[in-house]
């Protein structure tokens, strides 16, 4: 951020330790309204997910300037509140990323308002998202929900062991049908044995009359 009056910002890649930096890319801002010899740009949010996209806001303009860093150091330049005639901005001028989301928070401090700007993967596409109004916000921080996180997380889990609870309910009542089945089927041969062996020895006696006999049990004489 050079003391220039808000018309470049230089990206710098570091080298190995004791060895200077490499000069990667001036980016051309050009905010309005600075002073040379002074810094304008104060703050900066970045967005690392998926995507390599920087957001520069200044305190001397209402001008964002977004630079994907994955496509040549592109920019583009986004007025936060267009209707404004002066910068809603006091000295400075907060910048934080929601992280996680496509959403980038900017204050306005002078007018008490708050800028929402929705920054998708295509930066083209970035526009003011909303307005919040009557806010004093001096200070901005991001700050995750844990507890929805582990609620999410918690469901999840939840209705994956549920999943399985029911597979395995499923296939314990199908081992249990089959189960039954080949029980069955075991008293089914079992009593054609008897009623083999029960006929056999009918044969041996000389032919005693089979309804004679109570079948499953002894045979009886």
């Amino acid at each position: 951020m050079p003391n220039d009056g808000g018309q470049y910002v230089r990206v710098l890649k570091p080298d190995v330790n004791g060895q200077p930096s490499k000069l990667l890319k001036d980016i051309p801002v050009a905010f309005k309204g600075g002073t040379k010899g002074k810094t304008v740009v104060n703050d900066f949010a970045f967005l690392t997910d998926d995507r390599q996209i920087l957001v520069l806001a200044s305190t001397v303009d209402n001008d964002i300037v977004i630079v994907d860093f994955k496509d040549d150091f592109r920019i583009k330049k986004l007025n936060i509140s267009p209707l404004a005639e002066e910068s809603t901005a006091e000295s400075k001028r907060q910048v934080e990323w929601a992280i996680g989301t496509n959403f980038v928070w900017i204050n306005g401090e002078k007018t008490k308002e708050q800028y929402v700007i929705e920054i998708p993967s295509n930066i083209d596409d970035a526009s003011v998202y909303k307005t919040i109004v009557d806010v004093t916000s001096q200070k901005m921080i991001y700050v995750d929900n844990y507890e929805r996180a582990r609620t999410v997380q918690r469901t999840v889990v939840e209705t994956a062991a549920s999943t399985s609870a029911k597979k395995d309910d499923d296939s314990n009542k199908d081992i249990a049908i089959a189960g039954v089945a080949i029980g069955a089927l075991g008293v089914v041969l079992a009593l054609v044995s008897m009623a083999m062996v029960v006929n056999l020895s009918n044969n041996a006696k000389g032919g005693q009359d089979i309804e004679t006999n109570t079948l499953g049990s002894k045979i009886i004489e």
